[in-house]
């Protein structure tokens, strides 16, 4: 399947990134929420599946991370980084 020239929702280039990293030996959460998160919530609504959340006054990572970086993008403190 030819992409090259196709404008891709985040959902979709998320799911091809996944596989791409699956053929490569293995999905592994890339990414964590450190201290100096401001508990906006924008990574939270960003995240194309839902593998942000709250608990216990802080935001996690879930195991269903896909390791797609759009949380990254969207956090306004820097806050996410490489686990």
């Amino acid at each position: 399947m030819d992409l090259r020239g196709k404008k891709l929702t985040v959902p979709v280039a998320c799911a091809i990134i996944y596989k791409v990293k699956e053929m490569k030996g293995g999905v592994q959460m890339a990414f964590k929420i450190n201290e100096a998160c401001i508990q906006c919530g924008a990574c939270v609504d960003t995240c194309p599946v839902e593998a942000i959340s709250e608990q216990d006054g802080k935001h996690v990572i879930s195991d269903d991370c896909i390791s797609c970086g759009v949380c990254v993008d969207s956090c306004p403190a820097d806050a996410i980084e490489e686990d």
